[in-house]
């Protein structure tokens, strides 16, 4: 069985979606849950990933490629969460884990996201 804890990053199958909405194979994204939800619920909370040049917004993060695993520097999106299922066709591979500072910046936009500072 999968072990998922937050703030690991998993290359996923994002489900197919039109407009602006992160979606695709083999997409990486960064477990934002607690590792108790992790452990017991049935879908993991995620955040997108993209090494696409973005205009910086209060909910972006910059990820390092040579501190985090990937293969790219990129853009956490925190204002693109997913739940995903729990699952061997939406789980891929786990490719690495951010570091104690990625996640408190990812903690902050997050908190910029859902209103709570």
């Amino acid at each position: 069985m999968q072990q998922f804890q937050r703030g690991d990053i998993w290359l996923v199958n994002l489900p197919q979606t039109k407009n602006s909405i992160q979606n695709g194979f083999a997409r990486p994204v960064i477990l934002v849950n607690n590792n108790k939800a992790n452990l017991y619920s049935p879908v993991i909370h995620a955040v997108c990933l993209t090494s696409k040049n973005k205009n910086l917004l209060p909910t972006h993060v910059r990820v390092g490629a040579i501190e985090s695993g990937l293969l790219r520097d990129s853009i956490a999106c925190c204002e693109q969460t997913i739940l995903l299922p729990k699952d061997k066709n939406t789980f891929i591979k786990k490719i690495g884990k951010c570091n104690s500072y990625i996640m408190s910046k990812i903690n902050l936009a997050l908190s910029v996201q859902f209103d709570l500072v």
